[in-house]
């Protein structure tokens, strides 16, 4: 009994182990309250911890209906082609920073600031861009990130 006790023992810590060895080697972070995926959007001056959008359902409801966006975090909307792509404030409680990124990653345009109040009204980048990066309001400017930032290309 003994000897089978000690083998279910050493199964158990081996899972235990096994477990916590995929879990450190994980790249994705984890974000309470949402299953998209993440990942880490960087330049030269920082990083933001970023949910992926990239559905048509997720690009949807982006930061729609949250209470706060955490400094440090975003949503990076992913589109399959590069075009003017519109955004607006429908069903939120904040204000963001809108950043428009050309198909390398480079901001092509910001809107500072964009408070709920402004919804109906939509903003679009006058550069067509593939992506579209939503901060918490102010982050451009404190973190330096300018038209021509260069981030560096996530992996997803």
């Amino acid at each position: 009994m003994k000897k089978i006790l000690l083998a279910l023992l050493i199964i158990v810590c081996a899972l235990l182990l096994g477990v916590a060895f995929m879990l450190k080697n994980n790249e994705e972070i984890s974000v309470e309250g949402t299953d998209l995926a993440t990942t880490t959007l960087s330049w030269d001056g920082g990083s933001f911890i970023v949910e992926i959008a990239d559905t048509s359902a997720s690009r949807t409801q982006g930061l729609s209906d949250r209470e706060e966006l955490l400094r440090g975090h975003g949503m990076l909307f992913v589109f399959p082609k590069d075009d003017f792509y519109s955004f607006w404030m429908k069903d939120m409680r904040f204000s963001i920073d809108m950043l428009w990124l050309s198909s390398d990653f480079r901001v092509v345009h910001i809107v500072s600031a964009v408070s709920p109040e402004t919804y109906p009204e939509s903003f679009t980048s006058p550069d067509s861009a593939r992506y579209v990066l939503e901060i918490p309001s102010g982050e451009s400017l404190t973190k330096g990130v300018v038209v021509g930032t260069q981030f560096v290309a996530p992996s997803f």
